[in-house]
């Protein structure tokens, strides 16, 4: 059962793999209802037959179950142990009518059954049944009255939701003829990789036939197929109608064969991504999905419909998808256009991520302009539940039509129903003076407070905050007596204020900065050079690093993660000024660190947490000036397009603002610089001696202490406001 388990979900479950029978089990009898009209089988011997796959090719259905059945093992069973639970299901399942459904009855079963921690490692989010159905009624129109054969894959068809409603669809506007009956399994095609959807597809695809079934010939298939569909080089013949789910999981969380696999689809054949680590691994299935079948499966001319996750609008990993710039080597001389889209942010209940609905033509000579607007529908309603029908959602959803545009700035680009204003082509000089902080992680490693027990130089491990850090190493507790120049300053997220870092944090680091010029230690090393605090620090830290992260340990050491990419030896910790911001944001935020603070305890000087973002300056006026500039709506605004909208989640600002926002470079010839650079200051000023002063209402939750400062300082940042949005436009106008 284990090796079975293994081969579907990829984890060795076996109580998931019996869950997984079990629901075969309820497939294959509903299937047998199907297939005789109005009577469950009697006998044990037919329940036996059922439940091992041998009963069907008798009922003239010639590929219900393959040969090499992972579902079949119930059969094989004494039948005192198998006869009396396959009749429990018979006789439960006897108490409904299968006769004429009119919606997809596995999947909610398959959800009841199949844990969400066991669904998401396979991307598998199926779709509610209004959905399906909203969008089949809306596409498959105008392939009615045309030749049906190979007229409808979903290429990831998980229960069949489509495809019941692709058939249901057919069978209201065609005539209930055995003609029908061979024109719609030519006509309405699924493929699969998980061998329990397959079962679960075809037990829909039967459901959605119902009494067609009665003229199915000998040795009647149906077209429903296992495979890989990224695997699949060619769909023969191709189809004029793509319409899916495919599963929503980003190459990172693939096995690290799978992985390159699809990453040199993405990069090498589709070019979907330019290669960079981050943006390939961020990118999801879905997309590779797209750009494969609309290349390998679909006819030139022909339509495919997708439902994606709505970071397609804004995410930095869909930019080549979204300004039509993706290869289709397989169909030369065509190219994907963008011919509408759903956006499904609107609906409650959905799925956890918002939704959209993407519609794309494959066309002889397309090019990237034929992309850059198209219509769009935004829907939005309150249904009683997720899988509500469709005359339901109709009467619930409210539908508002409008126009959506390809917007571009600074290399960045993403959709908005707004019309494209100017922006600056290129991004602002500051990009590439800011850098991300150091990783100081295992936090519990790094981050430290002074002993309770008196001893001057004696450090203890602190305790990890809010969410704390990876959960192998919560329990970590070091302590000792670390050397001066190892304790340095640092501030995290929930530390910055608007203009005023509320509270230093100590860290020991394993760099030794001489004149700025960076020498990372080890244990032994420490030890050498005349450090045994250190040293002795590092031995803990190093065995703690091996026992909790197991044969992971040898590829990369503490040390190595420390300073990943080289985020902490390429700062200066006795730079004068430090102006951040946090990464992870809703609403702009920034402080310039002055390394003459009073507060920063440690001598050895202050290192960037990788939770920041840091500009390092000597002049105190162009310090000033970029964090009024930080903290300032009208730069705040300029990011909008690219945040997720109402999420729970907070969007990672990274870099982006400075692709959106065309700050320039500060200048002491400007005056609207140099009053930017007084008023930055003077607010620093205010914050820090509410700071010093203990003032309650920056102590407590960071979101009110950050509002209860952009309160007090309302009438500067007024004034802050007016000067960046008339910077912003002289910005525009010069590009």
């Amino acid at each position: 059962a284990c090796n079975s388990a293994n081969a579907i979900s990829g984890a060795a479950d076996e109580q998931l793999f019996l869950r997984q029978t079990y629901l075969s089990v309820i497939c294959r009898l509903i299937s047998a209802a199907a297939l005789s009209p109005g009577t469950l089988p009697a006998g044990d011997e037919e329940l036996l037959a059922i439940a091992g796959g041998d009963w069907f090719p008798s009922a003239r259905i010639a590929n219900f179950t393959p040969s090499d059945d992972l579902f079949a093992w119930p059969a094989s069973l004494p039948s005192d142990v198998a006869v009396p639970p396959l009749r429990c299901i018979r006789d439960t399942l006897a108490e409904f009518d299968f006769s004429e459904l009119d919606a997809d009855a596995l999947k909610p079963l398959h959800h009841a059954h199949i844990s969400p921690v066991s669904r998401r490692p396979l991307g598998e989010l199926y779709t509610p049944d209004w959905l399906a159905a909203w969008l089949i009624e809306e596409m498959i129109g105008e392939h009615v009255g045309k030749d049906f054969h190979g007229s409808l894959l979903d290429p990831s068809c998980g229960s069949g939701t489509f495809l019941f409603f692709a058939i249901r669809r057919l069978r209201a506007l065609l005539p209930p003829t055995p003609e029908t009956l061979v024109s719609i399994v030519d006509a309405v095609c699924g493929t699969d990789v998980n061998p329990l959807a397959i079962e679960m597809a075809k037990t829909n695809y039967l459901l959605a036939l119902g009494g067609l079934l009665s003229e199915r010939p000998v040795d009647f298939r149906l077209p429903i197929e296992q495979c890989d569909a990224l695997a699949k080089s060619a769909w023969t013949p191709q189809y004029p109608l793509i319409i899916g789910n495919p599963p929503w999981l980003p190459l990172r969380a693939y096995p690290p064969e799978r992985q390159a696999f699809m990453k040199r689809l993405a990069t090498d054949v589709y070019g979907l991504a330019d290669g960079r680590g981050e943006m390939v691994t961020h990118l999801e299935t879905a997309a590779l999905f797209l750009a494969h079948c609309a290349d390998a499966a679909l006819e030139p001319g022909g339509k495919i419909a997708f439902v994606l996750p709505k970071t397609l609008f804004n995410g930095e990993q869909y930019h080549r998808l979204r300004i039509g710039d993706i290869r289709l080597p397989a169909s030369p001389g065509c190219g994907l256009v963008h011919t509408g889209a759903m956006d499904c942010e609107g609906v409650a209940p959905l799925f956890a991520t918002p939704a959209t609905v993407l519609q794309c033509e494959k066309r002889v000579g397309a090019h990237a302009s034929q992309s850059a607007s198209f219509p769009v529908t935004r829907l939005s309603g309150a249904l009683p539940h997720r899988d509500a029908p469709l005359n339901v959602a109709r009467r619930l959803i409210t539908r508002q039509e409008g126009i959506l545009s390809l917007h571009r700035a600074g290399g960045r680009s993403w959709w908005s129903t707004e019309a494209p204003a100017a922006k600056s082509s290129s991004s602002s000089p500051y990009k590439k003076r800011f850098r991300q902080g150091a990783s100081l992680v295992p936090r519990t490693f790094w981050f430290v407070d002074s002993a309770a027990d008196g001893n001057e130089g004696r450090v203890v491990s602190s305790p990890p905050g809010k969410g704390g850090p990876v959960a192998a190493y919560r329990d970590v507790r070091l302590s000792g007596m670390v050397e001066e120049p190892f304790l340095f300053a640092t501030l995290l997220g929930d530390d910055l204020l608007p203009f005023g870092g509320r509270r230093f944090r100590l860290v020991v680091l394993p760099a030794e900065f001489v004149n700025d010029m960076p020498l990372m230690l080890d244990a032994i090393s420490a030890d050498a050079k005349g450090f045994p605090g250190l040293a002795g620090w590092l031995r803990h830290a190093e065995i703690a690093w091996a026992e909790r992260r197991g044969e992971k340990a040898s590829r990369m050491t503490i040390y190595q993660r420390l300073d990943h990419v080289g985020g902490l030896t390429v700062q200066r910790p006795s730079a004068r000024f430090r102006v951040l911001y946090p990464n992870f944001q809703r609403a702009g935020v920034a402080c310039v660190v002055d390394s003459h603070d009073s507060r920063i305890q440690s001598s050895s000087g202050f290192i960037a947490d990788t939770a920041l973002y840091y500009c390092e300056t000597e002049d105190e006026a162009e310090a000033g000036y970029l964090c009024a500039v930080l903290n300032c709506a009208a730069a705040d605004a300029a990011l909008a397009p690219l945040r997720k909208g109402d999420q729970a989640a907070h969007p990672n600002v990274h870099k982006k603002l400075f692709d959106l926002a065309p700050i320039p470079f500060y200048s002491r010839d400007s005056p609207l610089h140099q009053r930017l650079a007084v008023l930055g200051r003077g607010c620093e000023k205010r914050v820090n001696e509410w700071l010093a002063a203990g003032d309650a209402d920056l102590k407590g939750n960071i979101a009110g202490a950050r509002r209860a400062i952009r309160g007090r300082l309302s009438e500067e940042l007024s004034e802050i406001d007016a000067i960046v949005a008339e910077l912003f436009e002289l910005a525009s106008r010069i590009s």
